[in-house]
């Protein structure tokens, strides 16, 4: 099986470093007891993080929708197995809402004055979830193989490598931005085993959408499109997972509307040149 780093390694100094939950945790080799190689020393930065990790968490209260984002969890996973996309995008927007509440105040169905229509219609779609779940469970997927958290070890692995002068740090300020795009569109809680054909004509379907709606340009849509199948062909690298077969079809091509070449007159470049210094005429 190949090597899979729960934290990013950084080889000048070599230590390994993790982002979560807003604060930055470190840890040397010489912490670890370890070789100070990368390869030598992730086994030991692995069990670290996963204890660390465990030890945060416990200290963090619940969330005050744990139980329905449990819910909305199963549901999704459900939802996600019986290729229902509609119902996917809306389950993963609500449960972004409850996740996002986190005093407990403002999320839940019912707010204003009471309207029973409503409420019924609520109960009447809890009833037809729960007799789904309870006759086929589909579990959430393993929290380390879901979109979310591989994307996370991607770029971890992409600002290792700029660290390390292998990457560019625009081009990963770049990636980072354009990743959160396809996670929100896959859903970081989906495990990346679901990685299909047909989620990916999925995404193409989608950006083409973006883009005939106006909300995007070509140039940026494929932008998006190919930061994706860059991470797809990652997981793909590492074994973990079967690229799609259509993962570089052709017929899911951006066509870029050829831009009009402004140039100068001659006057204008005259004029340039006049007000030029020497150094820069030259």
């Amino acid at each position: 099986m190949p090597a899979a780093y729960l934290m990013a390694w950084e080889p000048t100094r070599r230590r390994w470093w993790k982002q979560y939950r807003g604060t930055r945790y470190v840890v040397s080799c010489r912490q670890l007891d370890a070789p100070e190689t990368k390869d030598g020393s992730y086994q030991a930065a692995n069990a670290w993080w996963l204890a660390k990790k465990s030890e945060i968490d416990g200290k963090l209260p619940p969330h005050p929708h744990a139980q329905t984002l449990q819910i909305l969890g199963q549901r999704i996973a459900w939802a996600q197995a019986h290729g229902l996309e509609d119902q996917v995008a809306t389950l993963r927007a609500e449960y972004v809402r409850a996740e996002s509440d986190k005093s407990g105040l403002t999320y839940g169905r019912q707010t204003g004055p009471l309207d029973v229509p409503s409420m019924v219609a609520d109960m009447m779609t809890d009833a037809i979830w729960n007799d789904r779940t309870s006759r086929e469970q589909v579990n959430p997927a393993d929290p380390d193989r879901t979109v979310g958290h591989q994307s996370e070890l991607w770029l971890a692995d992409l600002k290792g490598r700029v660290n390390a002068g292998q990457f560019g740090a625009g081009e990963y300020q770049g990636q980072t931005y354009y990743s959160r795009h396809f996670v929100a569109h896959f859903g970081k809680e989906t495990p990346i085993d679901s990685i299909n054909e047909e989620l990916w004509a999925a995404f193409h379907r989608f950006l083409m959408g973006e883009i005939n709606q106006g909300r995007w340009t070509a140039v940026y849509a494929k932008k998006l499109h190919r930061s994706a199948r860059t991470f797809i062909e990652h997981l793909a690298s590492l074994k973990r997972i079967t690229a799609p077969e259509n993962l570089h079809d052709k017929r899911m091509r951006f066509s870029i509307p050829a831009q009009e070449v402004k140039v100068f007159t001659i006057a204008e470049v005259k004029a340039l040149l006049e007000a030029a210094r020497d150094q820069v005429r030259i």
